[in-house]
This record gives C-alpha cells, sequence and structure tokens, in this order.
C-alpha cells in the first residue's frame, strides 16, 4: 500500500505538532516495512533528527514542482496540488497530520486527518479571530471531506462530536506516543553536560512546553511566592510575548534567583533535562493529549 501525508509539520515544526508528525512517521514507516510512505512536502529541506527516517527504502520525499516552487506558490501548492500529486504518484491513502487536508482530492484516493484539538473554540480569546476563522474552516471541511479522523485522545473525540457534530463511528482514537530517546536513562556524560552548559541547580521543578498563558507557568511562580517555596523551577520552551509577563511576575516576587528560563532546548537535550528534575509540573489550563507528561512519566520523574 501507498501511504501519502501531508508533511509539511514533519519537515517545518519543532514543537507538538512536529514532533508528532515525526514520531508517527518513524513508527509507522519501521513497523510496516512492506508499505511504502510517502512524503509531501514544498521542500526537501528536512530537520537533523529526521534524516534516519527520509533514508529508509520504504520512504520517499516529493516536492513542488515547477512554478509552484516559488516562494509565494508552495502554500498555494500544499493546499491546492498536494491531493493531486499524491494521487498522480500512486498513492492510496492521504493522511493530514496536522488538523486539515488538502482541496481537491481526486475520486479513489482515500482520506484520513488527525485532529489534535479544538482549543481555538475552547478558548477564543487565546486566538487572533481572522486565526479562529481560519483554524475552524480548515478542521471543518477536514473532518467532513476525511473518510476517518484520528482524534488523539478521548477529550478530542468528544469535543468533535459535540462542537462540529462529527459522526462518533467516523472517528478512531489513536493515542501519541513519545520519542525513543526518553525511554533510554540519559548516559552520566549527556547528564553532566547538560547540567553544565544550562546551569541548572542541583535540584529543581521543571514544566516544559511553548511559553503561553495556556500553559499556566504563572500558577508555579504564584504557588512559589505564596508558600515560599525554596525549590527553583525551570521553565523550558519556545517563548512567546507572554515571557516577559512571566518574567516581570518574578522580579515582582523577588525569584529572580529561583525561576530559570530556557529556549530552544534542542531535542538531544531534553531526556537529559528531564532526568536531572526532581519533579516535573504541567498546570496547563487544556490539553488534546499533553506529551511532556509521558515524557516525563518514561524518563522517571515524578509527575
Amino acid at each position: 500500500m501507498n501511504i501519502a501525508f501531508d508533511a509539511k509539520r514533519a519537515f517545518k515544526n519543532f514543537t507538538g505538532l512536529g514532533n508528532y508528525s515525526r514520531f508517527f512517521i518513524d513508527a509507522l514507516s519501521q513497523h510496516y516495512p512492506e508499505h511504502q510512505f510517502l512524503l509531501f512536502n514544498a521542500t526537501a529541506q528536512a530537520p537533523e533528527r529526521f534524516a534516519p527516517v527520509l533514508q529508509r527504502k520504504n520512504v520517499s520525499v516529493h516536492t513542488a514542482q515547477g512554478l509552484w516552487q516559488a516562494p509565494l506558490l508552495k502554500s498555494l501548492w500544499r493546499r491546492q496540488q498536494l491531493a493531486k500529486a499524491a494521487h498522480q504518484q500512486g498513492a492510496h491513502i492521504l493522511h493530514g497530520l496536522s488538523n486539515e487536508l488538502p482541496t481537491g482530492v481526486p475520486k479513489g484516493l482515500k482520506t484520513v486527518v488527525t485532529i489534535h484539538d479544538l482549543l481555538f473554540m475552547r478558548y477564543p480569546e487565546l486566538y487572533k479571530k481572522a486565526d479562529r476563522l481560519i483554524y475552524q474552516r480548515k478542521v471543518t471541511q477536514a473532518c467532513q471531506q476525511a473518510h476517518c479522523v484520528v482524534a488523539i485522545s478521548q477529550q478530542t473525540k468528544q469535543d468533535l462530536v459535540q462542537m462540529l457534530n462529527v459522526p462518533q463511528h467516523k472517528i478512531k482514537i489513536v493515542y501519541q506516543g513519545c520519542h525513543p530517546a526518553f525511554k533510554t536513562p540519559p548516559a552520566p556524560s549527556l547528564l553532566q553536560q547538560v547540567q553544565q552548559q544550562y546551569k541548572l541547580p542541583q535540584q529543581f521543578m521543571l514544566t516544559v512546553g511553548r511559553i503561553e498563558p495556556r500553559k499556566n507557568a504563572r500558577l508555579i511562580i504564584e504557588a512559589m511566592h505564596k508558600h515560599q517555596l525554596n525549590l527553583p523551577l525551570v521553565i523550558a520552551g519556545r517563548p512567546t510575548a507572554h515571557v516577559q509577563e512571566l518574567k516581570a511576575l518574578v522580579q515582582q516576587y523577588g525569584l529572580d534567583q529561583k525561576v530559570q528560563f530556557l529556549s530552544n532546548v534542542p531535542m538531544a537535550h531534553l531526556p537529559a533535562l528531564y532526568a536531572l528534575s526532581s519533579v516535573f509540573l504541567y498546570p496547563s489550563l487544556f490539553e488534546g493529549f499533553g506529551i511532556p507528561i509521558i515524557e516525563a512519566l518514561n524518563i522517571g520523574v515524578p509527575v
């Protein structure tokens, strides 16, 4: 069987959606070598961590061709031409890994879409109005168009049924996993390297995730102040404008020496960062799944 993927997130995204896409393609191509996996993305440029998967005999990369390679046309190619290109390459199934499917799917090409969450509907105040409208249109269209909808949790399935009226029989729950690197204890040399490189305290609380209001790191800082907690806190994740609000709060409470912000921690260092922590905290307001929880559990850190 030839299985095609809209693989943009696997190539371009370095947070949750990208990690999910890479893990999903990695697992399928490894455990089902009898099938061919066709990855469609505007360009062939891929993160180094994805290279071993792309070198497998049953994995191939397919990119925009001709005029579609122009920078202004790449997004249009993904939206309007990707399905046709997959069909021309002999794909039997097209899987959209991140809440959307391309338009113009040819007859005979089965479609699957993974829906991670409906946060833009549950917490609309966290999104710009234009973004909300775009997300809702794409998700609604994908769920109507897909022959099968993959929800990454029971919660996401419930939201799809209640908020978008997606038929229950059309939804399959497939839980997320985490990278195999979190299932092996980090080498002592790596632990020492990470400890020294990031100047980490001997004991600390850790929270991981994009630094935005929904992840609710503010709650931890408030608790540290209210209860005079002495255990330092490390907040690791991609920063947004919200990081300045958190830093101002840290300064207001006199916690400058107890709260440390880390951005752009490479994947190779994350397992060691978890392993060095004393406890992992995840006070997020809402998650479709919450991969950092199972990353910490696999490493063996209390959550």
